[in-house]
């Protein structure tokens, strides 16, 4: 391909047109709190990532973003332990850009872990709490 065949964006289009987009979303911190990496019997052929809780929520939230935006669809998603890459086809042209879409689901996310981090934070205080008492 020569450098004349690629057809960049202009400013004020980048991002909102038809496409196939390549978007990875990653942990700040690169925590795993997506997921476990399996690997039974040691079989890197048998290797998967077993989703954790706040795993789940997030590709909940990631089928849902077809609802919101309905001229967007996932075509594929692969959740790593600390990140998630998602191929995303934008079906027509629209007013928000790709970026605006994944930040909005971005938050939803982060929304998600904070919820999922104050539930884990209350129980271990229960806990604590619990032995204290005993």
């Amino acid at each position: 391909m020569t450098h004349d065949q690629w057809h960049w964006q202009e400013p004020s289009s980048a991002w909102k047109g038809v496409g196939i987009y390549h978007v990875t979303l990653t942990i700040p911190s690169r925590e795993p709190l997506l997921g476990t990496l399996v690997i039974p019997d040691n079989d890197p052929k048998q290797a998967r990532v077993e989703r954790t809780e706040l795993g789940e929520k997030l590709v909940e939230e990631l089928y849902n973003m077809g609802t919101i935006h309905p001229y967007v669809r996932i075509l594929q998603f692969c959740l790593m332990p600390d990140h998630l890459h998602v191929i995303i086809h934008v079906r027509q042209s629209t007013s928000h850009s790709i970026r605006s879409i994944i930040r909005g689901f971005w938050q939803g996310a982060k929304r998600l872990g904070r919820a999922h981090t104050l539930s884990i934070d209350s129980e271990l205080n229960s806990e604590t709490t619990n032995k204290v008492k005993k």
